[in-house]
């Protein structure tokens, strides 16, 4: 909805900023580590936000209380994008 930008850290860390103020509002949870987010993409309907590293992990949390929701070994490495599917 425009409202949120996600930015991801070097740290591994991704936190949720407020469109207008850049201020942060919201640390993602279950996502620290040595890898640092290489895609990150919200869902159409922008309730969920994904992401993936080079250990090639997908995660995904809730928009609205930023509570991770799974976290899925997807690819052996990855180092690309991730995009939501339109389908529902």
């Amino acid at each position: 909805d425009g409202r949120a930008v996600a930015v991801g850290d070097d740290d591994g860390s991704l936190t949720l900023h407020s469109a207008d103020t850049l201020a942060a509002t919201r640390q993602l949870t279950g996502y620290r580590g040595s890898f640092r987010a290489t895609g990150v993409d919200w869902s159409p309907d922008g309730t969920r936000l994904a992401a993936v590293d080079g250990t090639g992990t997908l995660r995904i949390w809730r928009a609205e209380d930023g509570a991770a929701e799974a976290d899925v070994p997807v690819f052996a490495t990855y180092t690309g994008r991730v995009v939501w599917s339109p389908r529902r």
